[in-house]
């Protein structure tokens, strides 16, 4: 195939109306991430909230871990309306813009635990969200689209990302954090108005005949492939090759507020420049397990991404120093799409 014909295939791919469709759903589906972690931590912190409730209000994005495991009933129950994946597609996207404005309704200071229950429902939404998008996307994309699909909806996603966290802190510095939630709400309407355009896929399989085929099937297929032992350790690494990281990242906002930077400053380098050392590090993760293979690189990224954290032991140590905290992010985001990489391969 002549390099002419290479760029003009791949010009055909990306330019697809599809993959369109696919960059305002990977933003719809970026949009709730943050706003029951990084954006509420703020919140809680200048509402002068304790460390510890913040700290165990990291819990309440659990539902994002544990979505395999009403995942098979979405595959079981088909919406009367718009196809077996676009109807759930809409459904989550509508209950996620009611949960995310009824956050304006709390205040950190006097109702901690509707506010908990407020965004477990969003972390909740916001999973079953992505459960009927990665079925979407698998489903519409043929084959040899997938790598280009996937590119397309990560750029949306991270997009999002940006939004709710560079201009949530942004707006923050100017307004209520109850109007910001009402305002980042009004943002999902983009994605319900996508869903009712986006082309339906082709199915080629039935929705599964009974909850026995959905759910146990599956899970039972996995551990027979490839044994009790192997499958229990594959979920324990799953499980806690990132654990200690998140547990210190649950802690950064908080602890950057008290330093003394402004809701403007964290959102512009901590969720805007470090999103982008995010990315450059899984890049650089996906180049690095192509020369040293995936076991070793695993090895590297996860010392690397704990070493990474003393820069805010350094950070703590000096005081509100601009330069050391937009060291701290890069470096700290940098490792975190480090171990993402090689976590996904």
């Amino acid at each position: 195939m002549s390099e002419s014909t290479t760029k003009t295939s791949a010009f055909r791919i990306f330019g697809q109306p599809k993959m369109a469709v696919l960059l305002f759903l990977g933003f719809s589906s970026g949009l709730p991430f943050y706003l029951t972690s990084k954006t509420l931590q703020a919140w809680m912190t200048t509402a002068k909230v304790d460390l510890a409730t913040i700290g165990f209000f990291s819990l309440v994005t659990l539902p994002y871990s544990l979505k395999f495991v009403w995942a098979p009933l979405m595959d079981r129950y088909v919406p009367p309306f718009l196809g077996r994946r676009r109807g759930w597609v809409f459904i989550t996207q509508v209950l996620l813009l009611l949960a995310i404005a009824a956050m304006s309704l709390h205040d950190p200071r006097t109702g901690l635990k509707m506010l908990a229950i407020n965004a477990i429902a969003i972390a909740f939404f916001s999973a079953s969200q992505d459960i009927s998008l990665d079925a979407y996307r698998t489903d519409v994309l043929r084959d040899r689209e997938m790598g280009a699909g996937a590119a397309v909806f990560v750029m949306g996603y991270r997009i999002a990302m940006i939004t709710t966290g560079a201009l949530a802190f942004f707006l923050a510095d100017r307004m209520p954090w109850p109007i910001v939630y009402l305002i980042l709400s009004l943002l999902m309407i983009i994605g319900i108005a996508t869903t009712f355009v986006a082309p339906e896929p082709v199915l080629s399989d039935a929705p599964p005949r009974t909850l026995v085929e959905a759910v146990v099937l599956p899970f039972a297929d996995f551990f027979q492939r490839v044994g009790v032992l192997r499958a229990l350790l594959v979920l324990l690494f799953i499980v806690a090759y990132k654990y200690s990281d998140s547990l210190a990242g649950s802690m950064t906002t908080p602890f950057l507020l008290q330093t003394g930077f402004s809701q403007s400053e964290v959102g512009a380098v901590f969720l805007g420049v470090g999103v982008v050392a995010t990315i450059v590090g899984v890049l650089v993760a996906g180049a690095v397990m192509g020369i040293l293979g995936i076991n070793r690189s695993l090895w590297i990224f996860v010392v690397f991404q704990g070493l990474s954290n003393l820069t805010y032991y350094g950070l703590s140590l000096s005081g509100k120093n601009h330069a050391f905290m937009v060291a701290a992010i890069i470096t700290e985001n940098f490792g975190l799409g480090l171990v993402t990489g090689g976590m996904t391969a």
